[in-house]
């Protein structure tokens, strides 16, 4: 489950539960590619920032 909360101020919290545990995930490579993806993203909502 991912939980996007306004902070105001332009930015906004976000919040990952997942079903395993972190240990396994960086053992697995998961986080890397959870921080991939969330770059990914900050990318694509910066550029619609700037857009506005």
């Amino acid at each position: 489950m991912t939980i996007f909360e306004d902070l105001g101020n332009g930015q906004t919290k976000l919040t990952f539960i997942g079903n395993e545990p972190m240990e396994s995930a960086k053992n697995s490579g998961q986080l890397e590619g959870w921080n991939q993806i969330l770059d990914k993203l900050a990318a694509v909502v910066e550029g619609m920032a700037q857009e506005k």
